[in-house]
């Protein structure tokens, strides 16, 4: 059995568009879980590590949605804040909560995180916040969301 961390599994999809479309399905109920196995053009994958729900929606935008995906950019600095994806053009933040970062183990839902909304939001940026079972349940619904906002 191959393997391979998220990022491979992104950079595979991004290299090869031609495999990514042959095997759209066995990579969707692969794209984020660390536990399940697919067979894909004649081999077993599996992805190796968990990754957080940021980088699984960032994963589901560059194979569902790379004309969204370009736009946005992974952990964009705002004042001193980190946005887990955000459109700086279109002033679009998306913050993912949950996953590696849940209650008593992270820091969602503190007063930093709080403030970091507000802070976006006094500059004008829409926030779109999103539960990690939101992005691992509904990845394409999340997805048509962020094409609403942005039309």
């Amino acid at each position: 059995m191959t393997r391979l961390s998220p990022t491979e599994l992104r950079a595979l999809c991004i290299a090869n568009p031609d495999f990514a479309a042959r095997n759209v399905e066995a990579l969707k109920s692969l794209s984020g879980s660390s536990t399940s196995a697919v067979t894909v053009e004649g081999e077993r994958v599996s992805l190796s590590t968990q990754q957080d729900g940021a980088q699984t929606l960032y994963d589901y935008m560059r194979i569902h949605a790379p004309d969204l995906a370009g736009w946005f950019i992974r952990e964009y600095h705002f004042e001193k804040y980190r946005i887990d994806l955000a459109d700086p053009q279109h002033m679009i933040a998306i913050e993912v909560n949950g996953g590696r970062w849940l209650p008593g183990g992270g820091k969602h839902g503190t007063e930093s995180d709080r403030r970091k909304i507000r802070r976006l939001t006094l500059a004008h940026w829409c926030v779109l916040e999103y539960s990690t079972e939101m992005v691992n349940n509904d990845p394409i619904g999340v997805i048509a969301e962020i094409r609403q906002v942005i039309a």
